[in-house]
């Protein structure tokens, strides 16, 4: 298979997307794209183009199925990473580079990735007690950490998602320690 048409590639992101459980629309976007997509599909789309080549693949099932087992594969990495007990660094400057700040609706598609990371759907309820516990103030999970974020101030030099990672891993440090003073 050599080429990859626009409509061939959408529609398998669309596939792989649909396939991949999500309570929003939007919260895979700081995940596998680039933060400036404004669906799961569209994301699913930047990651695809950027990590597989249809011209290593003789068919187009052969790529599809690459395709789903390597984004598998991707996202429970990227899980693992995401919920690894250390308290990094948040923001992700390099030297001579202009940084900039998150906007509030890349904070909260900051916050839709980190809760997507962070949480299971056998962990969700107990997860989202813990996070309106520990994270002041008033709204659902998604609305905390959407604050939580601003108060981190963290700073991107190419795309906002290079902050999901370090924001899911501090704010689960944050998490495990207050819950195991409880």
């Amino acid at each position: 298979m050599s080429t990859l048409t626009n409509e061939n590639a959408a529609a398998l992101a669309t596939m792989l997307s649909d396939r991949i459980s999500t309570k929003y629309s939007d919260d895979l976007v700081a995940v596998l794209g680039t933060g400036y997509e404004s669906t799961n599909a569209a994301a699913t789309l930047s990651w695809l183009l950027a990590c597989l080549d249809p011209a290593d693949y003789s068919t187009a099932g052969e790529f599809a199925l690459a395709a789903t087992d390597r984004l598998n594969v991707h996202l429970d990495d990227v899980r693992s990473e995401a919920t690894r007990r250390v308290n990094v660094e948040v923001t992700v400057q390099h030297p001579n580079l202009p940084s900039y700040a998150l906007s509030e609706p890349e904070r909260r598609l900051a916050a839709k990735a980190v809760y997507w990371l962070i949480t299971s759907p056998e962990s969700e309820d107990y997860m989202k007690a813990l996070i309106c516990f520990v994270l002041d103030g008033k709204g659902d999970a998604i609305e905390r950490i959407a604050r939580w974020i601003r108060s981190q101030s963290p700073l991107y030099t190419f795309y906002p998602t290079e902050l999901t990672i370090p924001l899911s891993q501090r704010l689960m440090y944050k998490l495990r320690q207050e819950g195991e003073s409880l």
